[in-house]
Parts: C-alpha cells; structure tokens; sequence
C-alpha cells in the first residue's frame, strides 16, 4: 500500500513538473505567434476557422524548417497590425512604410505583391501613375495601405474613395458606382469565388503598386528570431520549397 502511494505521488509530481514546464516554455516566448490577414486570399484568408493560403504555406514551412513551435491567428488587418505593435506576435505580409518603420522590424522581403485596378470588361481608362485617377471613384479594403504616393492622393482628395469588403466593392463596380477596384495580381479567381457568379472584370495593364512584403516584430524584440528566419527563408528560396508554394496559387509563375 505504502508503495503503491509512493508511486502515485511520484506520478503526480512527474505530471506536474511537465505540466509548469510547458507553461514556462510557453511564458519564454519558445512557442511563437504568426499573425495572418484574414481577408487577403489568396494570401492569407480564413476557411473553416483556420489561417489559409500563400503567407500561412511559406510562413509554416520556413518555422517547420527552423523547427521552432508556432500558433496561428487570423485578424483584420487594423487588429493585427495592432497586435504585433505591442508584442503579441509576429505579423505576416507587411508593407513597409515610414510610419510602420517605427515601429517594427523587418524580416529580409518574403514576396512582391502587385496591387491591380479592376474595373469593368469594357471599361478600361488610361492609368499610368496615381494622377490618373483623378476624379476617379476606386474601391478599397479597410485600413489598407497602397503605398505612399496613393495614401497621400487620397488624403489631398485626387480621387475619391469607398471603402468595403471586397463583395461589396466588386459589387458597386458591378453596378457602375465605382470605376475601379484596388486587388492584387491574383485577385480574379478569389472574386468569382466572393461573389458567388462569374464576373466581368479586367485588371489595368498597369500595377498600382508592386511592393515588397515582409513578416514583422516589434522594434527591438526579436533580432535573433528575424536573423534565423531570413536564413531558413533563402534556404527554401534556393531548394525548390519556396517556388513549389507559389506554383500551387499561381501556375503561371
């Protein structure tokens, strides 16, 4: 009898000395939190509750490959922009401006976005820089950046804006309320997919903007983290993992 308690106290301490130290592995910052769009398909999107697309793919395999534990979480981007500013993870897919160097640090580029106009088949316009749009109305998603020469047409008025979830863009766009939509290089199947029918739309020859995106960290945090990460990142970039990942959303490429 004597033993046997002996045993089952053993047991318990054994349970319970695993059980503090996974609380203080999780308290040292071991098991790290990406933080993805949750409205960028084919980026980063939510399906069934779960961080999907491009980032979530290359962001996963470069931490697989680090072998460094991670979490996942999914916001809006005013939330997670938010979040990796006070230190509560590391956000995916930033754009880097003069106000957001301030605040974070930057991982080496993870990819090259274009920004597109899309505007009705039929209904192209001459776009070669921002003046362009002058009298324009153009469709954006909350809280988004598209560079600084169109942050600061929009704020001189250039152009005037709606602001919306992508449906409701394509849809006023649809409806001849608004002569252009801001979406990315590979926007035309996630909008036929968002709205539920095909739709008639055409990208400008043109970008808005073809701009490197990075994983980002609160200044001062994660310098070590942001070095391994870079390393590992070539690593996939040089092995065929990197290209493989972006075949899968982009045959073409």
């Amino acid at each position: 009898m004597g033993k046997w308690v002996a045993q089952k106290i053993s047991f318990s301490l054994a349970a319970l000395l695993l059980l503090c130290s996974s609380a203080f592995i999780r308290a040292e910052g071991n098991v790290e939190t990406l933080i993805f769009y949750d409205d960028f398909p084919p980026f980063s999107y939510l399906e069934d509750g779960q961080p999907k697309g491009l980032f979530v793919d290359v962001v996963t395999a470069i931490f697989d490959d680090m072998g460094k534990e991670y979490e996942t979480k999914s916001y809006p981007i005013k939330r997670a922009l938010l979040s990796a500013s006070k230190g509560e993870g590391l956000v995916v897919g930033i754009l880097k401006n003069e106000e957001r160097q301030k605040m974070f640090d930057y991982s080496a580029v993870l990819y090259v976005e274009k920004s597109m106009l899309f505007v009705n088949s039929g209904h192209a316009f001459p776009f070669n820089s921002v003046n362009d749009l002058k009298s324009k109305r153009v469709g954006v998603k909350f809280g988004w950046s598209y560079g600084e020469a169109f942050d600061q047409a929009r704020n001189t008025q250039l152009f005037s804006t709606v602001v919306g979830e992508p449906k409701q863009l394509y849809t006023l766009l649809e409806a001849g309320r608004l002569d252009a939509v801001v979406g990315n290089e590979l926007s035309i199947p996630c909008i036929a997919k968002i709205m539920n029918h095909p739709i008639q739309v055409d990208a400008l020859p043109m970008p808005l903007l073809e701009a490197d995106l990075y994983l980002a960290v609160k200044k001062g945090t994660k310098t070590n983290l942001i070095e391994k990460f870079n390393e590992r990142m070539a690593y996939i970039k040089n092995n065929g993992v990197y290209k493989n990942i972006l075949k899968k959303y982009n045959p073409s490429n």
